[in-house]
């Protein structure tokens, strides 16, 4: 029992150890391979840097975003409507058929005699006794 006491401590202790290694190393790649970049607060001479200010947008150039704003919220506006018109024709179609009389449901032929081979397996399947392939399995007459 102490055996296997000594060997999981030993274990877990190896586990954490590989794992305090790698973060190790991380760290250490990151501030190899990290840009070397100048303090903010740091200044080589005692002059003020001078203030970087925004360009002030013409008229004109607020105008198009404005524009290009407008045309996008039209477009999204119209996908949503198709979108919710789409919506409510086909729960307008599945309405009408779920509460049409099933002779006026139309069926291709197709659709019919497929349905039919699936209703005959079916009742091949659940329709079985019990004992029905368990008597002649695996015996030769």
């Amino acid at each position: 029992m102490n055996n296997a006491l000594l060997i999981t401590v030993i274990g877990m202790g190896l586990v954490f150890i590989v794992i305090l290694l790698l973060w190790a190393m991380m760290e250490l790649l990151v501030r190899v391979t990290a840009d070397k970049q100048k303090p903010v607060g740091t200044q080589t001479s005692g002059v003020l840097p001078e203030r970087q200010v925004a360009p002030v947008p013409d008229a004109a150039l607020n105008k198009r975003k404005v524009a290009a704003v407008a045309v996008a919220a039209a477009i999204q506006i119209r996908r949503r409507q198709a979108a919710e018109e789409a919506v409510r024709k086909a729960l307008s179609y599945h309405e009408s058929k779920l509460t049409a009389p099933i002779e006026t449901i139309q069926t291709s032929n197709w659709q019919a005699v497929m349905r039919a081979i699936q209703r005959q397996n079916q009742q091949k399947l659940f329709s079985r006794t019990p004992g029905m392939y368990g008597k002649s399995r695996g015996k030769t007459k």
